[in-house]
């Protein structure tokens, strides 16, 4: 959280809050990173309050929306797998490479 927070405030200092054309809050992701911090805070100084994403998308009234999402992001990771797998192997096939690259110049450095 100390990460973060000060990250946060590092940019704003240097970038301008609202403003500028690069400032913080002209980035989505950096309003969404606001939110973060803004609720770990909240969450940290007042341990009464609990704040949950399930209940607020239910109070908003998403749950079809997050099951339609979940399953959008299941397919996606179905379709991918394969992708996954090769991946896998791929990192794998490389690391057993170098791993026989490294004994084989570590035998041949060695003899005299």
């Amino acid at each position: 959280m100390v990460a973060y927070t000060s990250e946060a405030a590092v940019k704003i200092l240097s970038r301008g809050f609202v403003v500028s054309e690069f400032s913080y809050l002209r980035s989505c992701w950096r309003l969404l990173e606001l939110a973060v911090v803004v609720l770990a805070h909240v969450s940290f100084f007042l341990p009464a309050v609990r704040f949950s994403a399930v209940r607020f998308a239910r109070a908003l009234g998403l749950p079809p929306l997050r099951d339609r999402l979940m399953g959008k992001v299941g397919a996606i990771f179905m379709n991918l797998r394969d992708l996954v797998v090769a991946t896998g192997l791929l990192v794998a096939a490389c690391a057993l490479a170098g791993l026989h690259v490294r004994a084989s110049y570590h035998i041949h450095t060695h003899i005299h």
